[in-house]
């Protein structure tokens, strides 16, 4: 799994009547790196090498504990600065009844296989980062949960952020949000929205430092 830690519109919103609105959403933040393993997909983003040929992917995907595949990706061209990836737009689906698992970032994807899971219930969103100097983010993030075609549940999540920049501390810090929907039917779940990494001039991220994941079970 290389260095990944875990284990990354409302224009575009499909109208929903008020009784298919099942979910709850909450959120903490905590000081130290809670295990997510336990989720059935995930789908996660990292700081990696910045896209360098042969360096650690920048976007993973897979079931279970297991890697299924990856990209590398270039967050940043200039890094005098320090990292900014500006906001990356990435949609991340799970359909069961097509046996598919799969990940697009800034319109590139990857795609894995799903398993014989029968339903799908809870996503969760995370944003970590190692130390101060150092941010992530989701935002924007629309979790839309289907039966078939049907839309049974939605919610929206406009922040999911660990923002460490303006703090000089040595320990880790993450941010954890749950969608889980009370519908029982639900087959595939789509989550869009778009992904920030960013660091300052007075630090030297490695590639585990600053991460985002996307975990649905």
């Amino acid at each position: 799994m290389g260095l990944f830690i875990g284990r990354n519109r409302c224009a575009h919103c499909e109208q929903l009547e008020p009784r298919n609105l099942m979910s709850t959403v909450t959120s903490y933040t905590d000081n130290y790196y809670n295990n997510l393993n336990s989720a059935t997909y995930f789908a996660e983003f990292q700081l990696g090498n910045n896209g360098d040929p042969g360096g650690v992917a920048g976007a993973i995907a897979g079931m279970g504990p297991d890697v299924e595949n990856s990209m590398l990706v270039k967050w940043d061209t200039d890094l005098t600065d320090g990292l900014d990836s500006g906001l990356v737009d990435f949609q991340y689906t799970v359909d069961l009844a097509s046996s598919s698992n799969s990940l697009s970032l800034d319109g590139t994807a990857v795609g894995c296989s799903s398993s014989s899971t029968s339903s799908l219930h809870n996503v969760t969103l995370r944003a970590g980062v190692m130390y101060g100097g150092l941010a992530s983010s989701l935002q924007g993030v629309l979790v839309q949960f289907y039966s078939g075609n049907t839309l049974v549940d939605s919610a929206y999540v406009a922040n999911d952020s660990a923002d460490m920049l303006n703090s000089s501390s040595g320990d880790p810090f993450e941010s954890i949000t749950t969608v889980a929907t009370s519908a029982t039917n639900v087959d595939k779940v789509v989550v869009t929205g778009a992904v920030r990494l960013q660091s300052t001039t007075s630090v030297s991220p490695d590639p585990g430092d600053i991460f985002s994941g996307i975990y649905i079970s």
